[in-house]
Parts: structure tokens; C-alpha cells; sequence
């Protein structure tokens, strides 16, 4: 990555934008302020995914070092190894296996199956319900007259409707 500098007679060189001190860190931020300076961003990009990918290896390579131990080592231990290796990839796997879910799938979704129809059920009750109130209420021959002359009257419609109670009516509320 190129960069500028300054050079002042008599001193060192300058880097004016000191990029240098930031090398290393915040691998989000950096290619877009090489994107902002001009340069192409995907370089720094491929760095840092290298520099990444070098640091796992490095650690894989660490861990494998461990477990040779760095010496030259007898093909049955290689082989005990691998053994050992295969073995914990079975028990692994067949835990993997075991993990069935499909009993608590059905079960879920036949609770779920059941309450939708309850609730539909209970919905259909309320609309014929509903639908069986407002043909009465047609049917009525209050329907055609422009007001109730009595307010007792009008109590008594709204009792046998079904609509409410007759304590639920307040006389006061008609008065």
C-alpha cells in the first residue's frame, strides 16, 4: 500500500498520514479508509483474510505440534492415534444421531392443530350466533316503526333478543 510522505531537509522522513501506527488493528475500518485516500480496498481486504487464515493455521499447527510432540514417532502410535481419533468421530456422530425430533415436532404441531380448531370452532359459535340475532332482530315488528312508544317496550326487545339481561338494562338509562 503506498504512502505519502513529506520529506523535511535536515529531519527524517514524515508520513503525513501515519498509517503505519495503525497496522495490525481494526481490519473493518482500514479498507475503507484506503477506499477514502483513493486506493483499491480489496488488497487491504485480502490481507487481513490472510493474516486471519495464517493466525488459524498457526494455531492448528500449534495443536498439532502438542500431540506429536515434535519427535519422530513409532507407526503404532500414529496408528493408536488415529484410533483414538475415529472413535471420539463415532461416539460424535452417533450422538448427533440420537437427537431425534420428530415425536416433539408432531406432538407440537397437533396441539397446534388442535387449539386453530378450537378457536375456530368458537369463532363459528359466535357468528351463527350473531347471524341467528340479526335475523330476529329483522324479523321484529318494532323494526318498522320509527320509535319505540314505550320504553318498557323496547326493554322487553332487547330481553327476548337475547342482547342482554333484564337487570342489565337500567330504567334510568331509557328515562
Amino acid at each position: 500500500m503506498p504512502t505519502l510522505s513529506l520529506t523535511v531537509p535536515g529531519r527524517c522522513r514524515l508520513d503525513v498520514f501515519q498509517l503505519g501506527k495503525f497496522s495490525g488493528k481494526h481490519q473493518d475500518w482500514k479498507p475503507f479508509v484506503a477506499h477514502i485516500l483513493g486506493m483499491d480496498s480489496r488488497p487491504v481486504v485480502d490481507l487481513y483474510g490472510k493474516r486471519e487464515e495464517l493466525n488459524e493455521n498457526a494455531i492448528h499447527l500449534g495443536s498439532l505440534a502438542r500431540e506429536w510432540s515434535g519427535d519422530d514417532v513409532d507407526p503404532s502410535v500414529l496408528d493408536g492415534l488415529i484410533l483414538v481419533k475415529r472413535r471420539d468421530i463415532d461416539s460424535k456422530s452417533k450422538t448427533l444421531a440420537s437427537f431425534n425430533f420428530q415425536e416433539e415436532d408432531m406432538r407440537t404441531t397437533s396441539d397446534l392443530v388442535e387449539r386453530t380448531e378450537a378457536q375456530i370452532a368458537a369463532l363459528n359459535e359466535e357468528s351463527y350466533r350473531l347471524s341467528r340475532l340479526v335475523r330476529r332482530i329483522e324479523r321484529n315488528p318494532l323494526k318498522s316503526s320509527r320509535y319505540c312508544s314505550s320504553r318498557l317496550t323496547l326493554r322487553r326487545f332487547f330481553v327476548k333478543q337475547g342482547c342482554c339481561s333484564a337487570n342489565s338494562l337500567s330504567m334510568t338509562m331509557y328515562s
